[in-house]
């Protein structure tokens, strides 16, 4: 549709636009004779009808929560001709330039995420932002225990779940804020049916594995076991120098002037603080020396075989 107008005194031209469906369209000016040319862009409207200056914001066929993994997430939005924008971040879908991502089709939910939207289309505003946050629900079991450690000097203790050579999943246990030998607890959810190895290990201690560990489809509590080696590992203390065998050579280090009747913090090897009391004495001593430390190595036991 084209359309004149003459400028008046004041260099003003008014014109009148009607159009008979609602929408947007562009208007473009020019003046004869010269290369003045400008566009605007303009919203028409049914009597008493707002004029739409934004973006709909979008609608999800999912709710913020728990999802199994693989869940897909749809979005969209009633303005026709607008594009949705998404971010993972935390950032808004808004910032051009970003790191958002034009939705194209169905987003896959495989991990926790924080999924930030919103439309835009030329001409108008951005939508309102809808935020959507998803957490993954575990899958597998849960595979749980209890250790039973020294405090030596304030160590952690780590679990390793592998299978053959490969590292599944580790945790960690802090240590005890007490002194002596203390029993803890450790879960690892999320185990799927197979075979594995759990290997316990902390410092000051030679290594303690359990092999064949076959878990299913029901969680495996290994403190309800009857086999005492498996309802309570007890990892041996003593294993100053990391070679897996308590013997003379970690009585050596114990032994030494920079060491034994010292304080942990003034001790050369403050791990000779086998009951973590702050402090190297016989009390350390003695606990190198049991018969079930003294001279004794790593534990593995079949778990399957007991």
């Amino acid at each position: 549709m084209d359309a004149e107008a003459v400028t008046n005194a004041e260099g003003t031209a008014i014109f009148n636009v009607t159009g008979e469906l609602p929408g947007s369209t562009e208007i473009e000016f020019l003046v004869e004779g010269t290369l003045i040319r400008q566009s605007v862009r303009v919203n028409v409207a049914l009597p008493n009808q707002e004029v739409a200056t934004k973006a709909d914001k979008p609608t999800a066929n999912l709710t913020s929560g728990e999802v199994a993994k693989g869940t897909l997430l749809t979005l969209a939005t009633t303005t026709p001709g607008a594009a949705i924008y998404y971010t993972t971040d935390g950032s808004c879908p808004c910032a051009e330039g970003g790191p958002r991502v034009l939705y194209t089709g169905p987003i896959e939910i495989n991990e926790d995420v924080i999924i930030l939207a919103a439309a835009y289309k030329e001409g108008m505003d951005y939508s309102d932002t809808l935020g959507l946050f998803f957490t993954v629900k575990q899958q597998g079991v849960t595979l749980s225990g209890m250790v039973k450690t020294y405090s030596a000097n304030k160590s952690s203790t780590t679990i390793a779940l592998m299978q053959g050579e490969m590292e599944i999943r580790k945790i960690t246990i802090e240590a005890s804020p007490v002194s002596g030998q203390t029993e803890q607890l450790f879960t690892i959810q999320g185990v799927v049916p197979g075979t594995y190895s759990l290997v316990i290990t902390k410092p000051g201690h030679t290594s303690f594995t359990v092999q064949s560990i076959i878990v299913g489809n029901e969680n495996l509590d290994l403190t309800k076991d009857s086999r005492p080696e498996v309802l309570l590992m007890t990892l041996r203390c003593g294993d100053l120098n990391g070679d897996g065998i308590i013997d003379d050579r970690d009585l050596t280090i114990l032994w030494l002037s920079s060491n034994y009747y010292k304080n942990t913090a003034q001790a050369s090897n403050p791990l000779c603080d086998l009951n973590g009391d702050g402090v190297i004495d016989d009390r350390d001593l003695t606990i190198l020396w049991m018969a079930n430390n003294y001279y004794r190595g790593e534990i593995i036991i079949q778990y399957w075989t007991l």
